[in-house]
């Protein structure tokens, strides 16, 4: 007992996480964020590189001898879940839903919906849509419109980033 005769227990507290953690947008809806997406944010919330917070995570992940695995990128999330204490992110994963070939259901390059991104813009939170990864998407299920591969300014594809291939 402390002076104010309360009894002091430690476990008492939840455990707590070292990073800012941002709500996930939109998890349980069509309008879900990608995992790499609430990876940037994430970084950008705790003013980081998205890198270097990947760097960070997969410091505590096994690595495979040679290249990136599937399996790696599945430990990254995992560890990036349970850093922020947000288990749901798990599922942002086809490969937790039993997708096997997710590694061939996500496009190579970002696409986006124009009307989004402005909508997003002017309430002050833009983010990647779970859906707009997916081979399938081709057109924005809320506008109707052909999702855009290519920077409209200079006309060049915009590779994914590949914040989950960071190197310490």
């Amino acid at each position: 007992m402390n002076a104010s005769g309360f009894a002091l227990v430690a476990d008492q507290f939840p455990p707590r996480s070292q990073l800012i953690s941002p709500q996930p947008i939109g998890y349980g809806t069509s309008e879900a964020e990608d995992a790499q997406g609430f990876a940037e944010r994430t970084a950008q919330a705790n003013c980081v590189a998205a890198r270097t917070l990947m760097a960070w995570i997969s410091s505590s992940v096994d690595r495979p001898t040679r290249g990136f695995s599937i399996g790696m990128r599945q430990a990254i999330l995992d560890e990036l879940a349970a850093q922020v204490r947000r288990p749901e992110l798990m599922s942002l994963d086809l490969r937790r839903q039993g997708c096997d070939s997710a590694n061939i259901a996500y496009k190579a390059c970002c696409a986006w919906c124009p009307d989004c991104f402005w909508v997003d813009r002017t309430s002050g939170i833009v983010y990647r849509r779970f859906t707009w990864s997916l081979r399938l998407c081709m057109v924005c299920p809320i506008h109707r419109r052909q999702l855009l591969t290519q920077c409209p300014c200079c006309q060049r594809s915009l590779a994914r980033r590949r914040i989950w291939h960071s190197r310490t």
